[in-house]
């Protein structure tokens, strides 16, 4: 698991998990390696009214969107492509940590 906090994925995915499970910031909080239950509180408010940043806004449309068939195939392909870099880079920093 990764070991970089700041993450934008994973702030994305706690957020959605927050609004859609009974799921607590303390178990997100260790299954997505965010620190502290604070934190992802912290971090999944700032995804809900849209302060994250650019990446994380789309990112979390993308989860909520109803409709698939909103999104054009420039924009998916655009979303996913951040997303994989943003991904590499969290596993880039935890294979430093663990080496």
């Amino acid at each position: 698991m990764s070991r970089n906090p700041s993450a934008v994925w994973k702030a994305v995915v706690a957020w959605s998990m927050k609004s859609r499970t009974d799921a607590s910031n303390g178990w997100l909080a260790s299954a997505l390696n965010l620190g502290s239950s604070t934190y992802v509180s912290k971090q999944a408010g700032l995804v809900r009214d849209g302060r994250l940043g650019t990446l994380a806004t789309r990112f979390a449309k993308r989860l909520i969107s109803k409709d698939p068939v909103d999104w054009s195939a420039q924009d998916n392909a655009e979303v996913a492509a951040e997303l994989a870099e943003e991904v590499t880079k969290d596993v880039m920093v935890t294979k430093d940590v663990i080496a």
